[in-house]
């Protein structure tokens, strides 16, 4: 009620990298937000933000450094929803998590911190919320996605038999070290669409007038494919005055590069999402930075060692709908 609110929504497949994606996330904002852009980002209610900040503690501030960490992924019920009594009958409804995001003094909107600031809440949900059937009265749990003023949707190429195939050959990598998992994804893309159409009164041809962004995850994993090197450079330039600004220009070039690589080993996914929108982006993220160790005799993954993860990209896809939805908190790099 302080301030306005940004509300995010994000979806995906299981085993899709999704939580290891907002662990991250918010750990790189937590740095690059307040020491590049002059903007604070803070949790807003710390036992909302609770199992986030333990995956963060789990991955970034653990006191053994080669311990192997794997996260939980994301359950259909638990710490993540509230239960609320309406006589009878209990109802589950999703707890976002809160951020407070405000311009730092040395931000050109500090002067007008109260109307500028945002609380950003984002919306998770397990892969399994978008099966047919997993919503009803009792569990509205994705009808945040019809308000959310954008959506991101967490694409793994590597449950892609083909791109999975074709990275190993050019990485030198077997399949089994890329990854093992298969879902059509874009089958629980076009569930989520279906439902914010009928929460958002939406015709069937109406296209939604909101942005969407496609995080492309596992980037250490395909990043062969893409041709732009093992990392990417940083997405800001520094200003006059000290601050960054964000590069749309590169931003710009490697969703278009990632969407050329989509539509050749996966059209369909591409064809859903420009159907349903005409704010497309497309952002290649790892998490980790890195591939998790697998043990040799049982082929299972033991997670990944703290000191070895090392995200790339992971904070664009939030940095770029702030530059653009965000009210002017992260700045253009071509504006003085």
């Amino acid at each position: 009620m302080e301030v306005p609110p940004l509300f995010a929504s994000i979806a995906g497949t299981p085993s899709c990298g999704k939580t290891y994606f907002l662990a991250s996330m918010a750990w790189r904002l937590r740095n690059v937000l307040p020491g590049s852009f002059g903007v604070s980002f803070t949790d807003a209610d710390p036992i909302s933000n609770l199992p986030l900040n333990e995956y963060e503690n789990l991955q970034f501030y653990n006191p053994d450094p080669d311990a192997y960490v794997k996260l939980a992924k994301t359950q259909t019920e638990g710490d993540l929803y509230n239960l609320v009594r309406y006589g009878e009958q209990i109802v589950r409804y999703p707890r976002p998590f809160l951020f407070s995001v405000r311009p730092a003094k040395e931000h050109p909107l500090f002067a007008k911190t109260s109307s500028a600031s945002r609380l950003l809440c984002l919306y998770d949900n397990a892969g399994e919320s978008f099966q047919p059937g997993s919503e009803n009265a009792a569990a509205p749990v994705t009808r945040h996605l019809a308000q959310a003023q954008f959506l991101m949707f967490c694409f793994d190429p590597t449950q892609e038999p083909r791109l999975r195939r074709d990275c190993a050959e050019r990485s030198g990598r077997s399949e089994t070290d890329i990854g093992l998992e298969t879902y059509r994804q874009d089958s629980v893309f076009h569930e989520m669409v279906a439902r914010v159409r009928q929460h958002g009164a939406l015709h069937q041809n109406q296209k939604h007038s909101r942005p969407l962004i496609i995080v492309v995850t596992k980037f250490d994993t395909w990043s062969p494919l893409l041709g732009m090197g093992e990392r990417l450079p940083d997405p800001w330039r520094q200003k006059d005055g000290g601050l960054c600004g964000l590069d749309h220009a590169l931003i710009d070039e490697v969703s278009n590069r990632v969407r050329d690589l989509l539509r050749k080993y996966s059209p369909s996914m591409v064809s859903a999402a420009e159907s349903f929108t005409d704010h497309v982006v497309y952002v290649p993220v790892s998490a980790t930075g890195c591939l998790p160790v697998v043990d040799s005799d049982t082929g299972q993954s033991l997670g990944v060692s703290p000191k070895d993860i090392d995200p790339i990209w992971a904070e664009t896809p939030m940095l770029v709908a702030l530059a653009r939805w965000g009210g002017g908190l992260v700045l253009p790099a071509d504006v003085a």
